[in-house]
């Protein structure tokens, strides 16, 4: 009987666990200037693609590494907000807010940026962590060039 208490104490105590999930980009470039066409691209502009599945908001943090695979680390917070049902985009190196002609909308901008204090780079990878189940946030990554090249692939949850 106390095996039996014990397990089911164990079951009930195990359903309120929330554990923590992720998602990384193994690899990403964004050199290109601000507010620019897409279809005119100089350089290489990369966009990270989120999106929250869940009905409320997810609190997520952002980890980048070097191409060495170094860790990058950031000055400040690194976690942003992804409203329930929303998708956000960013662009892993620069600021570049919709409101000046760029691709970065609102909470996509609260995004941390690779930082290149330690590494001056505009490429790398990172990671996406959040608490929750690794289906709550899917992602893409999309990289356009000149003359309207372009790439994009989907990021597989992690653990």
């Amino acid at each position: 009987m106390k095996k039996a208490l014990i397990v089911a104490v164990l079951l009930v105590a195990g359903t309120g666990v929330a554990f923590a999930s992720s998602l990384g980009l193994p690899w990403f470039v964004d050199n290109a200037d601000n507010a620019v066409s897409l279809s005119n691209v100089g350089g290489v502009l990369g966009l990270v693609f989120l999106h929250n599945n869940l009905s409320s908001d997810i609190t997520a943090s952002v980890a980048y590494f070097s191409q060495d695979g170094n860790p990058l680390p950031i000055a400040g917070s690194t976690t942003f907000n992804i409203s329930a049902n929303a998708s956000i985009a960013f662009r892993p190196v620069a600021d570049d807010p919709e409101s000046g002609g760029g691709q970065e909308g609102l909470e996509g901008a609260l995004v941390p940026n690779r930082p290149r204090d330690v590494d001056p780079k505009k490429n790398g990878s990172l990671v996406i962590t959040w608490a929750g189940d690794p289906t709550d946030i899917q992602g893409a990554y999309q990289q356009y060039r000149n003359q309207n090249q372009a790439l994009s692939f989907l990021l597989p949850p992690g653990v």
